[in-house]
Formats: C-alpha cells, structure tokens, sequence
C-alpha cells in the first residue's frame, strides 16, 4: 500500500486520536487496491494489489483491513507507547473527517475528539516479540452501537511514566486485508 523507510522519510508518532479511514474512505480504498498502483503506492508493478476475485469476493463478503504493529528495537518501547480506544466507548459525534491530499489521490482519515466516556487500553514496554493486530476498517462494522466495532481509534501518546533517558520509539506497521468469501 504506502511505504515509509528510513532517514527522513521516517514517520514519528502519530500523537493525534484517529483512525486510517472512514466510511468513505474504507470502502474507496478497497476498491483503489484493485486498481495498477498509483505513484504514492509502495509497490510499483503493473498488476493491482488485489486480484478481481479477492475486489468480487469483498464486495459480496465481508473484507477488513488490519495494521500489525510491532516494536522493531531489541529494548521495550518506552516513549509514545500506542493506545486503543475500546470502540464500545465512542460515537460518530466523536469523530471528525480529515482529508489527506497525495499525489493522485484523496484519502481520509477520522480525528476524534475527546470523550470522558472513552475508555483506553495501552501498551507499555511492549517488546519486539509481540505484536498489536489494530483493525483500521471492517466492512461489517457499525458506528451505531452494533456488535462488531468498525475500526479502532489510536494514538500514540506521552506517557508521564517514561524515563527521561528512554531511547525513541521504532515500529514498524504492515497492513493487511483479510476477505471473508459468502
């Protein structure tokens, strides 16, 4: 999809609550993933990222796109740890649209505002070895209080505990989409 690798083209913490896409954007991503890639696309070859069937089969199935997070440094992560919103917790009055213009293309992702009734999960010190599967989109979801979360609110966020000799965060993030077939 998008790709960011080294030196200064190196991401920092996103410290804003938000999401990846909306339910707008969610939906017209899928369908761009089964289109030749586009010059912000990562992957530079003449075949789309998903196959015709894989597009066919999310349109009459269900289809989610899922970050894999993880800590890419041998000692624990310590500063900008990543936190979750427990999607029970929100409501679409929380979230506001913002647009990210690329080269050839618009996406958008939700900002949210804050809620005393958000309740947030956390993870400190997490280690290379583990991973945070965090759910950008699930076609299946409902903001409306459904039984199935649409996507996760996350941030990364200052944590007062950190040490104030704690080394940088690195991370890495690969996204996936999973296709259920009817």
């Amino acid at each position: 999809m998008n790709h960011t690798k080294g030196g200064a083209k190196c991401q920092q913490p996103a410290g804003m609550v938000h999401n990846d896409y909306t339910l707008t954007g969610g939906p017209l991503r899928f369908d761009q993933l089964g289109q030749p890639p586009k010059k912000n696309d990562s992957i530079q070859k003449a075949e789309p990222a998903l196959s015709e069937a894989i597009v066919k089969a999310g349109r009459t199935g269900r289809w989610a796109i899922i970050n894999l997070w993880r800590n890419i440094r041998d000692k624990p992560v310590q500063v900008y740890p990543l936190a979750c919103c427990d999607a029970r917790s929100t409501s679409p009055e929380d979230l506001c649209v913002f647009e990210i213009h690329y080269a050839d293309r618009v996406g958008e992702n939700y900002f949210a505002v804050s809620s005393p009734e958000h309740r947030w999960y956390y993870y400190p010190d997490m280690r290379k070895d583990e991973v945070l599967l965090l759910k950008q989109w699930d076609s299946e979801g409902s903001l409306s209080g459904g039984t199935r979360a649409p996507f996760t609110l996350h941030s990364a966020f200052d944590d007062p505990s950190s040490p104030a000799d704690a080394e940088d965060r690195e991370s890495m993030e690969v996204r996936c989409v999973c296709v259920w077939e009817k």
